[in-house]
């Protein structure tokens, strides 16, 4: 049997020797270089076309070969300024004027009326902006008055210059940071009557820090559990683009899945894309864009029976829902009380009334917790640790955000989200009565979300804007919301009266209004390039900080 295959073998290579004779050594030599490199190629355009689909992967292909052709790049660019510039609406001139040099003299004391005259500029935003500030009332007065105390920079006992880096300094500050970070852990779903037990966090800069956190924390939690060295997450489409931005900044592949028909996160959709390189998967609570719960519970039981970690952004919800249940409101599970998940982000300066620059990301253990923490200990400077993306963090902020949670409360919470879903009720209403409008799916809090099939929505925008509202223009489908804050109370039939005055303007009179927006986002939703229109937001952005 032996002595047959040592034979086969032979008859083999004198078969192969003879082939190949007829070939010269260098093609030989290319030749395994070349499949190899062909193979590589054909494995990149399948992954491409996995990633992307098919259409969008022949159409990006398609659209590069175009600017190839001599011209047409230039032209894009000279089209593309152009659209900047009409994105920039007058900022630009106003940007001439700003300081680029100190003063010769220092400006001592007066600098405070010059600050003033400079916040004169500003536009009357009062009841006038989808969410931007949720502390109802004057700025110099009630709670908002109070807040600006807490957070001031005169006086003996000021926060204004204290950092929690340093926590042998300020322990006040850290002591505001945990109990905040507790009574916020309280009300989504920590059963510890004591700050430091095991549904754990931090205080961060906002929602963005406290989902870059999450995200960090999940992909490093899963590579010390499972070995991932290739991470993956998973999210809806109405997911905050704060995810984006992690994908960018932690090196991991984003997966992104449409909603379903009640523009929810679509859980047999997110299940098929999960692969032994997923992480994370994330629901929102509400998104932002809608305003609807995604199906917390569903996803939270995808999570654990996949041993992936889910991350629930709350940055809207969280300090509105758990007060919404309370008063009855039919309120889905969203918080820790669900099995699978691991984190949960909550923005202070939302609903909480905290000052701007004021979030918390919690974690169910101090295990998923460790892997935010960045420590180095090769560092001249000696041994370092921190918690957060920043170093060093403002203490007067945290002191501002403990300050709204013990000021408003158990019932001031309550007393506050009852007036703003009753608000939300009576918007909602108002809209389903103008016919030319539909509502998107059905709001579970206090954004609402709408759109048209007779009338340009964004030329209702354009409208509204021009009335002094500032709301916040959305895609896929093209619509508008208002994010409902106490600021509305008092002006929320003034903003029904707008828009239906406003949708009778678009429909006796079809068309951009001179300055209008309208053509821009109309244009930007169709454009078949994504990459074109990241790149208008990217210049746009460049020439406008």
């Amino acid at each position: 049997m032996m002595d047959r295959i040592i034979s086969s073998l032979i008859d083999f290579r004198a078969f192969a020797n003879s082939f190949l004779s007829n070939y010269e050594p260098l093609a030989l030599l290319l030749a395994p270089l070349l499949t190899l490199f062909t193979a590589r190629i054909l494995q990149s355009l399948c992954l491409l076309v996995h990633d992307n689909g098919l259409k969008p992967t022949i159409l990006g292909f398609l659209i590069t070969f175009i600017k190839m052709v001599p011209g047409v790049k230039g032209y894009i660019d000279a089209e593309k300024q152009k659209v900047v510039e009409k994105l920039q609406s007058g900022n630009k001139s106003k940007r001439d004027g700003w300081r680029s040099e100190l003063p010769r003299e220092g400006l001592g004391g007066a600098v405070i009326e010059k600050l003033k005259q400079e916040k004169s500029n500003d536009v009357v935003w009062q009841g006038k902006c989808s969410g931007t500030v949720y502390i109802g009332g004057s700025e110099s007065e009630g709670h908002f008055s109070l807040i600006n105390e807490a957070c001031s920079i005169s006086g003996h006992y000021r926060f204004a210059h204290t950092n929690p880096l340093h926590l042998d300094v300020f322990q006040t500050v850290a002591q505001c940071e945990a109990e905040v970070v507790a009574m916020t852990a309280a009300l989504l779903g920590s059963k510890n009557k004591s700050s430091g037990g095991e549904i754990c966090g931090n205080m961060t800069s906002g929602g963005t820090e406290s989902i870059l956190l999450a995200v960090k924390s999940s992909r490093d939690y899963m590579k010390a559990k499972k070995g991932i060295k290739r991470p993956e997450m998973i999210i809806p489409e109405s997911a905050h683009s704060a995810y984006d931005k992690a994908a960018q900044y932690f090196n991991i592949k984003l997966r992104r899945v449409p909603v379903n028909k009640n523009f929810q996160a679509d859980v047999k959709a997110i299940r098929q894309q999960i692969n032994k390189n997923t992480v994370l998967i994330v629901g929102s609570a509400p998104g932002f864009p809608h305003g609807i719960i995604d199906p917390i519970e569903e996803l939270g039981e995808l999570a654990y029976s996949y041993g992936i970690c889910f991350h629930v952004d709350l940055c809207l919800g969280g300090f509105v829902l758990p007060f919404a249940r309370k008063l009855g409101y039919p309120i889905p599970p969203f918080d820790f009380s669900v099995k699978g998940v691991t984190s949960i982000s909550a923005d202070v300066h939302k609903y909480g009334l905290a000052p701007k620059g004021t979030s918390v990301v919690l974690y169910r253990n101090h295990d998923i917790r460790k892997h935010q923490f960045v420590a180095v200990t090769e560092w001249s400077g000696g041994l370092y640790v921190s918690p957060t993306i920043a170093g060093s963090r403002p203490g007067g902020l945290i002191a501002g955000a403990w300050a709204a949670l013990m000021a408003l409360g158990l019932e001031g919470y309550l007393e506050n989200t009852k007036a703003i879903m009753e608000v939300s009720k009576r918007i909602q209403k108002g809209i389903k009565e103008i016919p030319e409008l539909f509502i998107i799916g059905r709001p579970d809090m206090t954004i609402v979300a709408f759109g048209s099939n007779d009338l340009d929505i964004f030329e209702v925008n354009d409208i509204m804007s021009s009335k002094g509202w500032h709301l916040n223009a959305l895609q896929r489908p093209n619509s508008i919301h208002i994010c409902i804050t106490l600021q509305h109370a008092p002006v929320f039939e003034d903003f029904l009266r707008d828009l239906k005055e406003s949708v009778q303007t678009v429909k006796e009179n079809p068309g951009p209004i001179n300055g209008g927006l309208a053509p821009i986002y109309g244009a930007a939703g169709k454009i078949p390039d994504r990459g074109m229109v990241q790149e208008l937001l990217v210049n746009y952005m460049d020439s406008t900080c």
